[in-house]
C-alpha cells in the first residue's frame, strides 16, 4: 500500500503544480477511494481544475459528474456543455454522451438522428458502448433507416469487448427481446 501512497503523493504535489492530467488522475483516485480516502467534492474539484485547463478527458468526465451528480447537483445543461466541449476535441466518449443526451432528451431537445451522428462518430473512433448504442436503437426499431457505413457487430461480440454492468446488459436483452417481438 505504501507504492500506493507514494504515487497519489506525487500526483498531489503535480496536481498542485497546476499539471492537468494529475489533476485528473487525483480526481479519479478520490472519486474511486483509490490511495486517498473517497471524496467526491474532492474528485469534483480535482476534475473541474483539470477540464478547466482543457484536457478533453477531463471535460467528457466532469459531464459525467454533472450527469449523476457526483460532488456537485445533477444540472443537466451544464453535463451537456462539457460533453459537447470533449466531443470538440475529438473525445469518443465526449461524442457518445452526446449521442446519449440526444437520445433520452437530456439538457437538448430529443432528436435520434443527432443521437446516431454523435454515436456514429464515437464508434468511427472504437468507442464500443457506441456501437452497443447504435445496435439497440435498431433492434428497438427506432432507426428505420440505418445509412451508417459502420459494421454493426453482434451483440456477443460486443459484449465481450465493451465494459458494461450486468443491469445495462440486462436492460440491452430486454430491449432486444421486446424489439424481436414487434418484428
Amino acid at each position: 500500500m505504501k507504492g500506493k501512497y507514494d504515487i497519489t503523493k506525487q500526483l498531489q504535489t503535480q496536481a498542485k503544480q497546476g499539471k492537468v492530467v494529475a489533476q485528473y488522475q487525483l480526481a479519479l483516485a478520490y472519486e474511486k477511494g483509490d490511495g486517498v480516502p473517497k471524496d467526491n467534492k474532492a474528485a469534483f474539484d480535482w476534475m473541474k481544475k483539470a477540464a478547466s485547463g482543457g484536457f478533453g478527458q477531463a471535460m467528457c468526465q466532469l459531464g459525467v459528474f454533472f450527469m449523476k451528480g457526483i460532488g456537485t447537483e445533477i444540472i443537466d445543461t451544464t453535463a451537456v456543455y462539457y460533453f459537447n466541449q470533449a466531443a470538440q476535441k475529438d473525445i469518443p466518449e465526449g461524442n457518445y454522451y452526446m449521442g446519449l443526451c440526444y437520445e433520452r432528451g437530456f439538457g437538448v431537445s430529443a432528436s435520434l438522428d443527432t443521437a446516431l451522428m454523435f454515436y456514429e462518430r464515437a464508434a468511427k473512433e472504437g468507442f464500443n458502448e457506441a456501437i452497443v448504442a447504435i445496435n439497440r436503437l435498431s433492434a428497438i426499431g427506432k432507426l428505420e433507416k440505418l445509412e451508417s457505413h459502420i459494421a454493426l457487430l453482434r451483440m456477443d461480440e460486443v459484449k465481450s469487448r465493451v465494459s458494461m454492468t450486468e443491469e445495462e446488459l440486462g436492460i440491452y436483452n430486454i430491449l432486444s427481446l421486446e424489439a424481436k417481438e414487434y418484428s
